[in-house]
């Protein structure tokens, strides 16, 4: 099967990263988690606050190499996809500097993977036509690939547990995934 994963809160666990972030610009950690919603809609930012401390966060090369992490078991999984014949990319919102992390990242955990980025607030669908799955933790990514006949999976965060559609299948973490892949072949 060819596989497209999406990178942050798929792959990597940007909640820890992005929080202490936001704390250390904002000075308190009056929230409970990094979003548009708990930040600008709670009165903590404007949009275009949000949007270049944002920005500043994903273009950290330094800070993102040492402290952004794979989420558990997601690298030993890619890796098993893979040697089980799968292809499997990366289909990212991520561009420019931000994408090269994603590559850094990936190439050193030793997954040379295919990374397509296309861009902050720009749809994944032409980029994800020739793929039999994919996995987001976005549901509006998802809906939007609903009656392509692609598996569909969303990996639960915080955000996202109010979403449920009855042809996108929720996991939880990186086992709950592979074995809903693994068991497509049997």
């Amino acid at each position: 099967m060819n596989i497209a994963l999406d990178f942050d809160d798929v792959c990597t666990d940007t909640h820890a990263y992005k929080y202490a972030a936001f704390q250390s610009r904002l000075g308190h950690g009056n929230f409970e988690y990094v979003s548009r919603t708990t930040l600008v809609d709670a009165g903590h930012l404007t949009i275009s606050e949000y949007k270049a401390i944002q920005t500043e966060i994903y273009c950290d090369v330094e800070g993102s190499l040492d402290r952004l992490k794979f989420k558990s078991d997601c690298v030993t999984s890619i890796k098993n996809l893979i040697a089980a014949g799968h292809t499997v990319s990366i289909v990212t919102a991520r561009d420019g500097i931000p994408l090269d992390i994603a590559r850094m990242l990936l190439e050193r955990e030793g997954l040379d993977l295919t990374t397509i980025g296309v861009g902050y607030g720009n749809s994944k669908t032409e980029a994800l036509k020739d793929f039999d799955v994919f996995i987001d933790d976005d549901p509006t990514h998802l809906v939007d690939l609903l009656g392509t006949g692609k598996r569909l999976y969303i990996m639960s965060t915080s955000e996202n547990m109010q979403f449920e559609h009855p042809e996108i299948k929720r996991v939880n973490n990186w086992q709950e995934f592979f074995e809903e892949i693994t068991s497509i072949e049997a």
